[in-house]
């Protein structure tokens, strides 16, 4: 036991976010899509000068980190933080005791007892995470370096995310599987890949002269669907026993102080359809099997 906590004590508590998709999911957060479009793209440009501010002309690998750098981090990314503490952005949280983790005990769900849940936002209609933000820069520039910046291919860049999920970032400290992590992991490897794409007309930035210029602004509603949504494509837990106590605590949720329907997931079944249409051969590796 004594191991086990040295291990989760060295392990940074901030990578283990999670969050409740549905308590509560009936009353409807206002969509930030705006607001946090207009940040990301004020980074966005932060960077692209940055870069261009470095002696190299048009160094690929400089505009890549001065993005990580400015949108990323080593803990919490930039963007995650910029979210967080907007005031203006519509956020939904809960204590651990108030959420669908609630009836877990200390060891169980040391993480949680230790430091905050996540928040949840709306983006054009998809109740996402905060932390996911994270994972669709951050993991997803990680996916993106392993099968193309060093040539390993799509599959092994699964396998880093599945890894990543099953140890000390999933499985082994919170005890969940998070596919949504899987799933915000993959579309940000999509957005890293448009960066500079070989079609400049579809790249977001492009090389011109001697400077790196910004094509065309992002939209998180290009990428964000109810993929990232855990209430749709569920979480995994670590054994019967914990996913028995969050599934009770899911069955009566208290809604603005009457018991609501018993709540089961996915929530939404017609989702499911659409996501393995549109994920296709990959499904099986981002969307949970239930779905």
């Amino acid at each position: 036991m004594i191991k086990y906590l040295l291990v989760i004590f060295c392990v940074p508590l901030s990578f283990a976010t999670e969050v409740d998709s549905f308590t509560d999911r009936n009353i409807q957060l206002t969509d930030s899509s705006g607001r946090i479009n207009q940040i990301t793209n004020e980074l966005f440009r932060e960077a692209v000068k940055a870069a261009n501010d470095n002696d190299e002309v048009c160094e690929k690998s400089i505009l890549y980190q001065e993005i990580y750098n400015k949108m990323g981090g080593f803990l919490w990314a930039e963007l995650e933080t910029r979210i967080l503490e907007d005031t203006t952005i519509d956020k939904r949280y809960f204590t651990r005791e108030n959420s669908i983790y609630g009836d877990l005990g200390f060891f169980q769900f040391l993480p949680h007892y230790l430091v905050e849940m996540g928040s949840l936002i709306n983006i054009k209609g998809h109740l996402v995470g905060v932390d996911k933000i994270g994972h669709f820069i951050g993991i997803g520039y990680h996916y993106f370096e392993i099968a193309y910046l060093e040539g390993l291919g799509v599959e092994e860049a699964l396998k880093y995310g599945e890894s990543y999920e099953r140890g000390f970032f999933g499985l082994v400290t919170t005890g969940v599987y998070s596919y949504g992590d899987l799933a915000a992991n993959y579309l940000g490897m999509k957005f890293w890949l448009q960066v500079i794409g070989n079609d400049p007309a579809k790249s977001f930035v492009s090389c011109e002269g001697t400077k790196w210029v910004l094509n065309k602004t992002f939209y998180w509603e290009d990428y964000i669907d109810s993929s990232v949504d855990e209430a749709i494509n569920c979480n995994k837990y670590r054994d019967e026993q914990f996913e028995k106590a969050i599934t009770s605590k899911m069955k009566y949720l208290n809604n603005n102080g009457t018991k609501s329907r018993a709540l089961e997931c996915p929530i939404r079944t017609d989702e499911c359809k659409i996501l393995r249409v549109k994920y296709g051969p990959l499904a099986d590796r981002i969307i949970n099997p239930d779905c």
